[in-house]
């Protein structure tokens, strides 16, 4: 976790650096918060056009919660969609802690802290934050 922390910190100091020099880098995620720590909520297509309620069906080993996650499929006419019932954050952080086991989880959930804190700090910089509208409070994909 402290070669996460030190990463993060290089690349805030170096992000920083750019915006100083007038460059405002594009992190792609960095304004999307998710309740499920390091995966999101967002509706994922995979591609054998299945619907998903989130990309945790990406994880090797997940495919036993596919049916749990499955919403769907790209054959159905696209109003299903608004109608279907999403699985509450809960049952995905639970299904990610049941996949992952106590020491994985426990890992997940500090990796997780370190990036938030991460989006935090870049949070504290008006001049990269007004570019990109980063969101308070959030968990960022990189």
């Amino acid at each position: 976790m402290g070669q996460l922390r030190l990463s993060l910190a290089v690349a805030e100091r170096f992000l920083l650096g750019l915006c100083k020099r007038g460059f405002y880098p594009r992190i792609k995620n960095l304004d999307m918060w998710s309740p499920v720590p390091l995966y999101n909520d967002a509706l994922t297509l995979d591609v054998d056009g299945t619907f998903y309620a989130s990309n945790l069906i990406q994880c090797e080993g997940m495919e036993p919660y596919h049916e749990i996650l499955k919403l769907g499929d790209i054959g159905q006419p696209m109003g299903f969609l608004k109608k279907v019932k999403r699985p509450p954050a809960s049952t995905l952080s639970d299904i990610l802690a049941q996949w992952a086991g106590p020491s994985k989880w426990e890992s997940t959930l500090k990796a997780d802290a370190a990036v938030t804190e991460f989006v935090n700090n870049l949070n504290r910089y008006p001049a990269f934050s007004e570019n990109y509208l980063i969101a308070p409070k959030t968990a960022a994909v990189i």
